[in-house]
């Protein structure tokens, strides 16, 4: 959302410059549509308008989100962040590879044993 703001800042900046440029041909003779005395005054009207509406509607734009999904998104991020907890936990709580391996051949040894035991 504010990166919408500020390239919407910048045409309007960028459109504020090239106004001046624009010139019409009136009975044959070419006029600055604009005259230059208020070209300063332009830019920085223009300038300030953008900042201070980036900065308000920016700043309102929490309360905004809170208001309109009623704090889901803490919601959802408390749930990953608990998710992510217990995925460090469990791989805190696995042995080693090797381990694990060395485990599987045991089980399996037995396995074969108590099948040779049967037959």
């Amino acid at each position: 959302m504010s990166y919408t703001g500020l390239i919407k800042g910048a045409i309007c900046y960028g459109l504020t410059l090239e106004v001046f440029h624009e010139t019409k041909t009136l009975n044959g003779t070419t006029v600055h549509v604009f005259s230059h005395d208020v070209e300063p005054v332009i830019h920085s009207t223009t300038l300030s308008m953008v900042f201070l509406t980036t900065l308000i509607f920016g700043s309102f734009m929490q309360p905004v989100r809170k208001l309109l999904l009623g704090g889901a998104k803490e919601e959802q991020e408390d749930l990953l962040a608990r998710q992510a907890r217990n995925a460090v936990d469990k791989t805190e709580k696995i042995e080693s590879f090797d381990d694990i391996l060395l485990d599987l051949d045991d089980k399996e040894k037995k396995a074969r044993m108590s099948l040779e035991n049967k037959i």
